[in-house]
């Protein structure tokens, strides 16, 4: 039988998809953007996607691994008996309460999850412990920090339920220390490590502002690992891309505070890991649609070969009237810059969730202050009129 491949989300990487395309011309792709030759549906309405394509007569499936996309490629490759991550495992992963309550009860990882709380009923709240940094609440299944909020204590978190529902919320312990992002790939049930970032979010906000990939103390390098293996053999996660997030305290305390069964967005499985590991995302992703074992002559005790920051370009609170990037497009230090559509005559400088990010750029350098260094001439270079 011909092939026939089925890519979910992935109308905008045009370079993934003419590589699937090499393989076989019978590709089909499903995504939520309406575009030419694409069937346009929303990839959270499982059951609207899977009438969309079940007669196809599709043979293999991928997806870019987005939050968005993930679980619909689980779903219909499930429900089309196609390799792929397990629909059950990509549920685990993508629901908050389900993640934490199985991670919780394994021994060595329980002292690595905040205290998380589940409502089944309002009055519930006055059995939450107290947390002297307070405490987080946010949507079971949803990523991208939107509707994330911070409250201080019992009675704010009801005020806050008196106007929205509960039972799609999550609330855990707030933890007050550095953030940090890990990114790997798993093989055979085996963790490979890719990469470490430390983060720096927006003001008032739990929004990323900026990635900084260089290299990283190793006793707590050695400490992540172990951990994101411990969640993969406890989740029994044989094949995919991993990407977690935690919180490292000064006294080298770590906690997790997301973990998940795909690559993180913003060009960083795309582009990042190549820059800094030689990681081929394309050629891996290739071995999870076909289902055969990802060759690779990546030496993980090699130190990174570039030092990378991804970052959003924080505005002035002012009405925007024209962004200019043309300066900065032929610096050799520049990797990828991109403006979203349709920003004028707005206020990018709020930002509540992912999407409200507006100027992407990745930046590369031979070592960490070099790096620091081309960051400050990009943004130099970065013009921008208010009104």
């Amino acid at each position: 039988m011909q092939k026939k491949i089925l890519i979910i989300g992935l109308s905008k990487d045009l370079e993934l998809i003419n590589f699937f395309k090499k393989i076989t011309n019978r590709i089909i792709v499903l995504d939520n953007f309406k575009k030419k030759n694409i069937i346009f549906k929303n990839l959270k309405n499982l059951e609207e996607c899977f009438k969309a394509v079940k007669n196809l007569k599709i043979t293999h499936s991928i997806s870019d691994q987005s939050d968005i996309a993930i679980k619909a490629y689980g779903f219909i490759s499930n429900r089309l008996n196609l390799y792929s991550i397990p629909y059950k495992k990509i549920k685990i992963f993508t629901n908050k309460f389900l993640c934490r309550s199985r991670l919780f009860i394994k021994k060595n990882l329980k002292k690595n999850i905040p205290r998380f709380y589940k409502l089944n009923h309002l009055k519930d709240i006055d059995n939450i412990k107290y947390n002297k940094n307070g405490f987080i609440v946010k949507p079971i299944e949803s990523q991208g920090s939107r509707n994330t909020f911070k409250f201080r204590n019992n009675k704010q978190i009801k005020n806050f339920f008196l106007s929205n529902n509960y039972k799609e919320f999550i609330i855990e312990d707030y933890v007050n220390g550095k953030d940090i992002s890990v990114e790997g790939f798993v093989e055979d049930k085996n963790f490979f490590l890719l990469s470490i970032s430390k983060k720096k979010k927006f003001k008032n906000s739990f929004v990323d502002r900026e990635l900084i990939y260089t290299n990283f103390e190793k006793k707590n390098k050695l400490k992540l690992k172990n951990i994101c293996d411990q969640i993969i053999k406890t989740i029994n996660l044989s094949k995919g891309l991993f990407h977690a997030e935690f919180k490292l305290l000064k006294n080298n305390k770590i906690f997790l505070i997301e973990a998940t069964c795909r690559g993180p967005g913003s060009g960083v499985t795309s582009k990042i890991l190549n820059l800094i590991k030689r990681f081929n995302y394309k050629e891996y992703l290739k071995s999870l649609c076909f289902n055969y074992q990802f060759k690779h002559n990546i030496n993980f005790n090699l130190p990174i070969y570039n030092h990378v920051i991804l970052g959003w370009y924080q505005f002035k609170n002012k009405k925007v009237k024209k962004i200019n990037i043309e300066g900065v497009r032929k610096k050799n230090y520049l990797v990828d810059i991109e403006i979203k559509k349709n920003y004028q005559n707005k206020n990018l400088s709020i930002v509540n969730n992912s999407s409200d990010r507006y100027l992407r750029y990745i930046v590369k350098g031979n070592n960490y202050l070099d790096l620091i260094k081309k960051k400050r001439q990009l943004l130099k270079l970065i013009k921008v009129q208010y009104y």
